[in-house]
């Protein structure tokens, strides 16, 4: 599926059953793509303030920063193969959420790579897309056996700051 980045410049578009993911300069009607390896089936996402584009594929999910398209880090999946993850960012980029299948979400931030928490899921359930509401309180996430999984990060923080284990900078969620 193509996507576009909130600043208009770039068209990015992974795959399906096939391989890489391209990402257009959409002023520069001359431009050659730029090609990002991945092997198999990827999905692709910009965040919000088009600083980050995002390769997630079936083995491992890539950060790229946009201005200069070099390689900030590597995620590696848990399992490998299957569906490619799926990416979504909080409206202000500074957290990013990926599945990773079959049954977890992982929080990252893209600065640095550090994950943030893993969140699992009570079932086995095969995930599949997620999003953060408008707000950035809550985490969707459905999934392939038509279930959808909402987390109250807000709520979520509390209860890990209580107990001592609430995660320190940038995924810092308002409070209500």
């Amino acid at each position: 599926m193509p996507v576009l980045s909130s600043d208009g410049r770039w068209l990015g578009c992974g795959n399906w059953l096939w391989r890489d993911a391209f990402v257009m300069d959409l002023q520069q009607t001359n431009a050659r793509p730029v090609r990002f390896e991945c092997e198999g089936s990827a999905q692709v996402a910009f965040s919000p303030d088009s600083r980050w584009f995002v390769v997630a594929g079936r083995e491992n999910i890539q950060f790229f920063e946009t201005v200069t398209w070099r390689h900030l880090y590597t995620t590696p999946r848990t399992v490998r193969g299957g569906v490619p993850s799926s990416v979504a960012f909080r409206s202000d980029s500074r957290l990013c959420a990926v599945t990773m299948p079959p049954n977890q979400v992982r929080l990252i931030d893209p600065a640095s790579g550090s994950e943030l928490i893993s969140l699992q899921t009570p079932e086995r359930h095969l995930l599949d897309s997620l999003a953060f509401s408008p707000d950035d309180q809550l985490l969707a996430v459905t999934s392939s056996d038509h279930n959808v999984l909402v987390w109250d990060l807000v709520k979520l923080r509390d209860k890990l700051r209580d107990l001592g284990l609430d995660w320190p900078g940038p995924g810092t969620v308002a409070s209500r």
